[in-house]
This record gives C-alpha cells, structure tokens and sequence, in this order.
C-alpha cells in the first residue's frame, strides 16, 4: 500500500522499494534502478525473480537436509532428561533399599537426577539463557566474526560454508552485471549481501583493487583459500572470453548443487554418528543401573 502510494505520487519503483529494506535488499532495489534506467524492467524482473528462486531453493535444500539429525538430537535430549529427572530418582529409592555399595558413575546419575527433580525449572532456564546468549553474541561484530572463523575452520562444514557462500556472492554478481549494473557497483551491492565477514571483506579489498584498474580474477586470487577450487580460475576465463556473466551463472548453478550435496553427505555422516552416541548413552544408563543389581546377588 506504501509503495502504491508513492507511486501514484510520481516516485518510481525503486525509490519506493527503497524504503522498506528489511523486505527488499539492496541488490533488488538497485536491479529495479538499472531497469527503469534503461527500459527493461520486465528482463530484470525475470532475471530477480530467477536469482530469489535460486537463493529460495539453497536455502530451503540446506535447510530440510538438516531436519532429520535435529531431530534425533532434540529426542536424545528429551529421552536423557526424562531418565535422569523421573527414572532415577525412583530407581535411587530401590538402591538404598539393597544395602549395597553403589559405584561412582551409578551415584553421579543418581545424585544428578536428585538435583534436576527438585531443580527442574534449571532445565528450561539454562537452554533459554544458553540460546539467548549465543544470539546476543552473534549479532555483535566480534562474536559474528567469531563465529564465521569456527564455522571455516572446522574441516566438515567448512566446505558447506565456503559453497554456499560462493555460490550466493556469484548468482549475485551475474545478475547484476547481466543487468547492466557495472562491475564496481556489483562489488559494492554483492559485499553488503554476503553475511560471512572474510567473504564480506574479500569483496570489499577486490572493490578497491577492481576501482584502482585490477581484474576482478587477479584481485580475488589472494583470497583462493576462501573460495572454493574453480571460483577464481572461471572468473579469469570468463574475464578473458568476455562470457564473464554466463561463467558467472553456471559456477552459481555448480555451486549451488554442491552445497546441496557437501550437507546431504554431513547428515548421512552424522545420523549413524548419532545412532552410535545414543547407543553408548544408553548402555551407559543400563550398565549403571544393572551393574548394582548384580552385585547385591
């Protein structure tokens, strides 16, 4: 109703749309521009509305691909806290009764299961402020930094993180320049998309690099390390067969399906790791309750 309404007042598009960032990103906004400038908003529709089904469907695979190992982890949890809150507790009751030494590990379980009866509400409490501390932390700039440096340092998700990333950063970088937005502006719009700071901060030194006369392949090929293995070689080609907006969009498709398939295999690696875990959480629990059974024989 907003943007109508400007509109009807003879704003165009884009400066309506500008007003409500938090619905349209800068790049859409920017893409609009470029269309009303030179005549052909209904191409950048087109290419808009590829680049937010591409970025829809990223998201959406990552996303669903990873609800089968939260969920086994959320039953973990919920099975170990029933046990430990309503079981023991009562089986506590049974072992005194036995008049017999109880080993270490069975007390532990025992006096764990004392505490969080009578203390049940650290159950709730604790998770809620665990969970509201890290997203406290993260949306600060060093906890945000922090996060992005475990999260390409640790050896499983880091190929996740660098695929996405790359792959969001270059369908954006394709639909802009397809657009006719410049080469400097893209960098300038594609910096403020990406989330991931070295990302972010790679994009923001190639700018300077690519303002002072640089390739855009030369200035990124100090960051090969972040990139994925391929980026930087197929923007050089693209750069060197003036085809850098069809390379660009078909090492975003790559890239994407990559992504998909590096989480499908982290969660197919991480279901029988889990099944394992609960399996030795389990015979844990049973060693310790049994064990004392038998030594009251």
């Amino acid at each position: 109703s907003d943007i109508r309404e400007k509109i009807n007042k003879g704003e165009n598009l884009s400066d309506a749309l500008y007003y409500h960032p938090d619905i349209f990103s800068e790049l859409l906004v920017n893409m609009v521009k470029v269309g009303e400038e030179s005549g052909t908003l209904d191409e950048i529709f087109q290419i808009l509305s590829l680049q937010l089904t591409k970025e829809h469907e990223l998201k959406s695979k990552i996303r669903n691909a990873m609800i089968y190992p939260s969920i086994i982890l959320l039953v973990m949890v919920i099975v170990g806290i029933i046990i430990i809150t309503f079981v023991l507790p009562n089986l506590n009751i049974f072992f005194t009764s036995l008049n017999v030494d109880i080993p270490i590990y069975t007390r532990v379980l025992l006096n764990a299961g004392n505490f969080l009866s009578s203390q049940w509400y650290l159950l709730i409490v604790v998770p809620l402020f665990l969970v509201m501390l890290f997203w406290l932390a993260i949306r600060t700039k060093s906890g945000k930094q922090i996060l992005d440096v475990v999260l390409l340092r640790l050896f499983i998700v880091s190929p996740i993180v660098k695929q996405k990333n790359s792959a969001l950063l270059v369908r954006s970088l394709s639909s802009l320049i397809s657009s006719g937005v410049s080469l400097v502006r893209a960098l300038e719009i594609s910096s403020k998309t990406i989330s991931n700071v070295y990302f972010k901060n790679a994009l923001i030194d190639a700018l300077e690099k690519v303002k002072k006369g640089e390739k855009l392949s030369s200035s990124l090929k100090v960051y090969q390390n972040l990139f994925p293995l391929g980026v930087v070689e197929m923007i050089e080609v693209g750069e060197e067969t003036g085809k850098t907006t069809d390379i660009l969009r078909k090492l975003a498709d790559f890239y994407e399906q990559e992504a998909v398939i590096a989480v499908e295999r982290l969660t197919n690696m991480l279901e029988p790791i889990l099944i394992i875990i609960l399996g030795v959480v389990v015979g844990f629990f049973a060693f310790s309750i049994i064990e004392p059974m038998y030594s009251s024989l």
